[in-house]
């Protein structure tokens, strides 16, 4: 059966010997998927797709989950392996049923019933665990040929995205999903992402404990971790399992004994929570310390010390003229909070590891704003913007989180001619997920973008081309999160406005019927900002430099500007 995929995500623009093309990731289903496109660009800046093919995984073992990206600069193309497999879960499991692995094995044409399918027949597909959950480097040559190669080195995590700094060699990594961390990989040799050091951060909360998320600050600390080498994964990828790295061991609960809370029964193992997990008590293999730093890197972070208990860590991007980091974090929970979940009583997400943070629950989310010094090291964070929790009764059914502010942030992007940063969401917390310009200078926030329900709209980006400037952004899965098993948010919905829209049905082993595929465009084009205002007015005395949230409002709907479908 023919799969067609309502899921695109990040979408670069790359300029290559003076040639312009674009790289697309699809996120599901399963496998993954990444495609080329050549492009053209008139004199008036507009692009259009010339030819486009599929990018070849098959060296290391097909593409799973390819989330977000980035752009190098040295214009190469940073694409993302999101949720990497439990690799201890697969290789203790007697059988593994319905799943994303299963969904996989037609990468290899294994199409196995639930009832039957294992581990053993997993590998004898072709699927290993440990060759999946990396960030990946596609390098596009002007004659349309590219070369793609996964970054074992980096390590094995729930990969958001990957963004390197301007030093070249510095590459911090997000990792999304529950009580996860953050990391940065050193490079050897500048524009050479191959080889290096991966490190992890320990925050030190420095706000009140319980503190509001909006208030909170911390000091970051970061802690080196043994790094294999690229060979070196690429060996262990078929070798290697879970007990091969460490020992393990039950931690023990309150119900084991009074003050057992989190404590392994035998000395020399530690105990981590991460990942959503829970409490494991671990042990690394004498020998093993650089695979299990790599293969099982989250857990390794846990395992020395670092911070294990961020919620849904999405995009990141730098503000060089600041010296700061902007990331989102989709929502205050769990581990962020102090033994609690969404505020009532809950010590799973804590229970055997280091408790840093401490924060109220805000399902809101929020933007996180890193200081960095001259090495190009976050050292110290606060929160730059949260969203806000609806408590209004007339609304709080229909949009959650208030609609004046972010629900849910996902991908951030700096537009840093303008001091502008661009804040997209994944969220159930509005109605229609929303694009946001953020002004760094006024702390004014204005909506540039909506999407259609059930959608969110992924990685939005800040491209310049010749003398023309992009933003892309993506809407992903239109009515594929739609709220029908939710009869108090329809029912507010019907009384506002009197009939619900109907919500066509997703299949993504179908086509996706009419109104619900996803959308890869661009707003755009902006003359470049350091060589023309940017304003579409036609009243000379009004033709004042505008942000781009005041362009796009100011002139692009009315005007010349609109969302550019980039059609394949």
């Amino acid at each position: 059966k023919t799969l067609i995929s309502d899921n695109p995500d990040f979408t670069s623009l790359l300029t290559v010997d003076g040639k312009l093309f674009s790289l697309t990731h699809f996120e599901s289903p399963r496998p993954g998927a990444a495609y080329l496109s050549e492009l053209e660009q008139d004199d008036k800046g507009k692009l259009t797709v010339k030819a486009t093919k599929a990018i070849d995984f098959s060296t290391d073992g097909g593409l799973w989950i390819p989330c977000a990206g980035s752009v190098t600069p040295w214009m190469t193309h940073l694409g993302s392996e999101e949720y990497e497999p439990n690799a201890r879960a697969f290789y203790e499991s007697t059988t593994l049923g319905k799943g994303s692995i299963r969904d996989f094995m037609r990468y290899w044409g294994k199409y196995e019933p639930e009832a039957t399918f294992t581990k053993e027949k997993a590998i004898a597909g072709g699927f290993y665990p440990y060759q999946y959950g990396y960030p990946w480097e596609t390098v596009v040559k002007s004659d349309f040929t590219e070369t793609t190669k996964k970054l074992y080195s980096h390590g094995r995590q729930a990969w958001e995205l990957s963004y390197v700094m301007p030093d070249s060699r510095t590459v911090y990594g997000t990792d999304d999903g529950t009580n996860v961390f953050f990391t940065y990989f050193k490079a050897n040799t500048a524009k050479d992402l191959s080889a290096g050091t991966n490190y992890c951060a320990k925050y030190t909360q420095t706000s009140a404990a319980t503190s509001e998320a909006k208030d909170w600050t911390a000091t970051i600390e970061w802690i080196a971790m043994p790094t294999a080498t690229h060979d070196d994964v690429e060996a262990a990828i078929k070798t290697t399992t879970f007990a091969d790295l460490f020992d393990s061991e039950t931690c023990l609960t309150d119900k084991s004994g009074a003050g057992a809370d989190g404590v392994c029964p035998t000395a020399g193992f530690t105990s981590v929570n991460t990942g959503g997990y829970g409490c494991e008590c671990l042990k690394v293999k004498p020998g093993k310390e650089a695979l299990a730093g790599t293969l099982e890197k989250r857990r390794y972070a846990g395992y020395l010390g670092c911070t294990t208990e961020f919620r849904k860590w999405e995009g990141i991007t730098y503000d060089s003229k600041n010296k700061k980091i902007y990331t989102a974090l989709s929502g205050v929970e769990r581990g962020m909070e102090d033994n609690m979940k969404n505020g009532v009583a809950d010590t799973q997400y804590d229970l055997g590891g280091s408790n840093h943070l401490k924060m109220k629950h805000n399902k809101c989310g929020c933007v996180m704003e890193m200081e960095i010094n001259d090495d190009f090291l976050a050292i110290k964070a606060k929160m730059l913007v949260c969203g806000v929790p609806n408590v209004d009764p007339a609304t709080k059914d229909i949009d959650s989180c208030v609609i004046t502010g972010i629900a849910s942030p996902d991908n951030v992007a700096m537009i840093g001619e303008l001091d502008q940063l661009i804040i997209g969401e994944d969220t159930e917390g509005h109605v229609n997920d929303l694009v946001w310009i953020y002004d760094l200078k006024s702390g004014s926030m204005t909506r540039i973008a909506s999407t259609p329900y059930g959608s969110e709209t992924t990685s939005p980006y800040w491209h310049t081309l010749g003398d023309y400037s992009y933003m892309t952004f993506v809407v992903q899965h239109p009515y594929g999160e739609t709220k029908d098993d939710e009869p108090a948010t329809i029912a507010a919905m019907k009384t506002l406005s009197e009939k619900a829209p109907a919500m066509p049905k997703t299949n993504s082993d179908s086509a996706p019927p009419p109104g619900t595929a996803g959308y890869v465009g661009y707003i755009g084009p902006f003359p470049r900002v350091n060589k023309a205002v940017v304003s579409t007015s036609t009243d000379k005395a009004a033709a004042a430099p505008r942000s781009v949230s005041s362009s796009i409002f100011y002139g692009v709907m009315g005007a010349i500007m609109t969302l550019v479908v980039l059609v394949h």
